[in-house]
């Protein structure tokens, strides 16, 4: 069974300004709609400013690739196979949207339907999803100290 305990609801949208942001080079709003088309959704206004106005820390590191996608055709095809095919023989929760994953199989997660930037990270091995940060500026944080580990 694929466990749920970390989204929080409610509450107002946090986009952090101390950090600098890239305006329009990652995503456009015309790929955002696109998502939105595909995945039959209406997308957090957090998480598009978070794409819209990306982190500039993040701009070429293997975020881009991995952990915080920025290309709209992997962001759909990630989402669509799991609603599809399921998550590990598990149904894969409705509310849980796929932004990024660490190339083993599991998944950082926003809930599509919060109003709150916070991040889950599902692991397949454990078969849950628990809070991995409660804002864009945790999230890019813990990134960046993930890619000093490595």
């Amino acid at each position: 069974m694929f466990t749920v305990q970390y989204f929080r609801s409610g509450g107002g949208v946090v986009h952090p300004l101390m950090r600098r942001y890239v305006l329009g080079e990652v995503m456009k709003s015309e790929e955002l709609s696109l998502i939105e088309r595909k995945m039959g959704i209406a997308l957090p206004k957090s998480y598009k400013q978070a794409l819209l106005y990306y982190p500039e820390a993040l701009v070429g590191t293997e975020a881009e690739d991995f952990h915080f996608l920025t290309d709209a055709g992997e962001i759909i095809s990630e989402n669509l196979e799991v609603r599809v095919s399921g998550y590990f023989g598990e149904k894969w929760p409705e509310d849980y949207f796929i932004i990024g994953h660490n190339g083993f199989g599991d998944y950082y997660v926003i809930s599509h339907t919060s109003t709150e930037f916070s991040v889950g990270f599902a692991d397949h091995n454990k078969m849950e999803c628990k809070l991995f940060a409660d804002s864009l500026d945790e999230f890019v944080e813990k990134l960046l100290n993930e890619f000093e580990v490595e």
